[in-house]
C-alpha cells in the first residue's frame, strides 16, 4: 500500500484529490494538510511514502516544505502538483528535491500513475516540464555526482537496482534515491529514459 499526504491550502482540491486516491488500488491517503509547515509536521508523523505537494502557499511555499520533509526523511517522494509551469519555479522545486512535477491540469489517471511512478522510484515529469528542464540543460550541462555517474552508467548497462546496490556496496535505498537525483537533472521521467541519456551522453 503507498501511503499519501497531501499538502494543499486548497480545501476544495484537497478535498477532490483525497477522493480520487482513495479509490485507487494499493493507494491510501493517510494525511491531508492545508499548509506547507502543516505538510512538514505531519510528513514527521503520518511517515508518507509520498507527499503530493502545491507549491504556493501562504505560511511555507512548497519547494521550503519539500527540503524540510526530505532533511528529516530522505525515503519520501515529493510530486509537486501545482498550477504553474515556468522554468524557474520547475528548477526551484527539482532542486529542493521534488521526485515529479505535474501541473493541475494533469488528468486524475496522471496523478495516480504519477504517484505510483514515484513510489517506485521514477520521476514523473509533466512534459511541459520536462522540456523546461531539457532546454536548462541545454543552457547549463547537468552537474552529476560521481556516484550519480556510476549509477547512470550501470542503469545503462541494463543492470536492475539491487544488482547496482551489490556491485557498489551501497543500499537499494541509496541506489534508488541517487538515480531519482540524477533523473530530475537529466529530465528523464524513469530508468528507460535515464538509461538513454547516458548511452548518448557516452556513459555507457
Amino acid at each position: 500500500m503507498i501511503r499519501v499526504l497531501l499538502v494543499d491550502d486548497h480545501p476544495a482540491l484537497r478535498a477532490g484529490l483525497e477522493s480520487m486516491l482513495s479509490v485507487a488500488d494499493g493507494l491510501e491517503v493517510v494525511a491531508s494538510a492545508a499548509g506547507g509547515r502543516e505538510g512538514v509536521t505531519l510528513a514527521a508523523s503520518s511517515r508518507p511514502d509520498v507527499v503530493l505537494m502545491d507549491l504556493e502557499m501562504p505560511d511555507l511555499d512548497g519547494a521550503a516544505a519539500t527540503r524540510a520533509i526530505l532533511a528529516a526523511d530522505d525515503g519520501v517522494r515529493v510530486v509537486v502538483l501545482t498550477s504553474f509551469g515556468d522554468r524557474p519555479r520547475i528548477l526551484e522545486a527539482l532542486d529542493a528535491g521534488a521526485t515529479g512535477y505535474l501541473l493541475k491540469d494533469a488528468e486524475p489517471e496522471e496523478v495516480v500513475r504519477a504517484v505510483r511512478a514515484a513510489a517506485n522510484g521514477d520521476a514523473p515529469l509533466d512534459p511541459r516540464a520536462a522540456r523546461e528542464v531539457l532546454s536548462a540543460q541545454r543552457e547549463t550541462p547537468p552537474d552529476l555526482t560521481e556516484r550519480e555517474r556510476e549509477i547512470l552508467t550501470l542503469v545503462a548497462a541494463g543492470h536492475a537496482n539491487k544488482v547496482i546496490a551489490l556491485r557498489l556496496g551501497i543500499s537499494h535505498k541509496t541506489v534508488r534515491n541517487t538515480l531519482s537525483a540524477a533523473c530530475r537533472k537529466i529530465g528523464a521521467t524513469d530508468r528507460t529514459q535515464a538509461a538513454l541519456w547516458a548511452q548518448r551522453s557516452g556513459l555507457a
